[in-house]
């Protein structure tokens, strides 16, 4: 991906997000799942952008098939983002004690 690309991404996640967090009713279930989606999605964005200022192509790489995956299968089947994408799965699962 190229920086503008991954700008406009995330000002069109941002955006998405924004028109979620600002209604005044409480989110529906299809809501919630499609703001985790989004949410995952920006991080991923975020590992892109951050490899790539480090010039670490494997991690630009790998975060680039994540995020395409996460893009393509995240809205149909949200449940599969615990196990396609880490840096996912490190910021949204449980914490056991």
């Amino acid at each position: 991906m190229t920086d503008e690309e991954i700008q406009e991404s995330t000002a069109e996640i941002t955006e998405i997000l924004d028109k979620l967090h600002n209604s005044e009713e409480p989110l529906t279930k299809e809501e919630k799942r499609r703001k985790w989606v989004l949410t995952a999605r920006k991080q991923l964005l975020r590992a892109i952008k951050l490899a790539k200022e480090k010039n670490d192509r494997n991690t630009e790489i790998k975060m680039g098939i994540e995020y395409d995956l996460v893009t393509s299968l995240g809205e149909k089947h949200p449940v599969l983002l615990m196990f396609l994408a880490p840096i996912v799965k490190a910021k949204f699962s449980w914490t056991v004690f």
